[in-house]
């Protein structure tokens, strides 16, 4: 399930989802942006009530980002694919074009 936090690129997760109630219990597919850390977009995604997260990479590269931060309250599943698999991933009509 797409993140939406409704704000600027609103599937990062840098603030607060919007559409908690959707993603509960599901990965959380989310677009890595400089405007917050990985850290901050998987506390959000857990705030949501996600399971695990997925974080697409905003630059075309055949290795997955690597993932940064640590957190103890941390529970989900966290992992990062490439850019090309996550905009597979998301349905075309939740996905801004890149």
């Amino acid at each position: 399930m797409l993140a939406d936090d409704g704000s600027g690129t609103t599937s990062d997760a840098c603030t607060a989802l919007i559409n908690a109630a959707a993603v509960s219990g599901k990965i959380a597919l989310v677009d890595r942006s400089a405007n917050c850390t990985d850290l901050v977009k998987a506390q959000n995604v857990q705030a949501a009530g996600a399971a695990g997260i997925l974080i697409a990479d905003n630059a075309a590269s055949v290795t997955p980002p690597t993932l940064r931060g640590t957190d103890g309250t941390l529970t989900l599943t966290a992992g990062g694919c490439g850019r090309r698999t996550g905009t597979r991933s998301a349905p075309s009509s939740a996905r801004a074009s890149t």
